[in-house]
């Protein structure tokens, strides 16, 4: 099932899999100032997924939720990230999925945007909201 709902400039698009796994994508100019105070949100870059302008909103996340897989449509698409929550949060790559992998920390009330060229951009695997590295 994909549903897509427009809210002013704010396009969204929600997909709901078989196995009843969630994906949110939100894309606009207003995309990073949709993440809300407390929640961790993840975006793609622009054209390619390069550059992590803040682009496209993957998802979001509430602190304390634990290891997982991203989603395969998902995968390596983060380019940036902001944690506006008061809890470290983590991404692996290079992994096998489950987090054995190389480790990038979200730290609390902080964010990146990897530019092009940086090993951190593109890459996401698995994630986590409980901690930092």
């Amino acid at each position: 099932m994909n549903v897509r709902s427009r809210l002013g400039l704010l396009a969204v698009t929600t997909t709901l899999t078989a196995a009843g796994a969630l994906t949110v994508a939100v894309s606009s100019a207003s995309a990073e100032q949709a993440c809300q105070a407390n929640i961790t949100c993840v975006y793609a870059g622009g054209v390619g997924h390069d550059g992590g302008s803040y682009e496209v909103q993957l998802g979001t996340r509430s602190p304390g939720t634990g290891l997982a897989n991203i989603s395969e449509s998902n995968r390596n698409r983060l380019s940036s990230w902001k944690n506006r929550s008061n809890t470290g949060a983590r991404f692996y790559y290079d992994t096998t999925q489950n987090g054995l992998g190389t480790c990038v920390s979200m730290r609390a009330f902080s964010q990146a945007s990897a530019s092009v060229g940086n090993p951190d951009d593109n890459q996401a695997e698995a994630h986590a909201y409980n901690r930092a590295c």
